[in-house]
């Protein structure tokens, strides 16, 4: 089963969390639907690559999570994760063995 980010489109992303020793990360995303607050957590292990990128000169007041996409390359036993900062000239590229989408909802 393939886990699911279409869930973090639209949300804020409001931190990022690369440890290099043990190989992980998160990206904490904020979302407010239908009035009740939530944040998922992308949380990542094995990763071999991450990659930030912004050719966007203004400053932001906050980043927004366009897109998020997951896909698995099989020759190298590892997921792609991209996540679009709101256009293709920023974002989050990383490579990972595996993933998962967790979600805390606050009314």
């Amino acid at each position: 089963m393939t886990p699911q980010t279409d869930r973090l489109w639209g949300g804020t992303l409001t931190s990022v969390q690369l440890d290099p020793v043990r190989h992980e990360c998160q990206l904490h995303v904020d979302l407010l639907e239908d009035g009740a607050n939530s944040t998922h957590v992308l949380r990542c292990r094995g990763v071999t690559e991450f990659h930030f990128f912004n050719e966007i000169p203004e400053p932001w007041s906050y980043a927004e999570v366009t897109e998020v996409h997951a896909d698995y390359d099989s020759a190298a036993h590892c997921w792609r994760l991209e996540t679009v900062l709101w256009s293709e000239s920023a974002g989050i590229v990383l490579r990972c063995v595996d993933f998962e989408v967790r979600t805390d909802t606050t009314p």
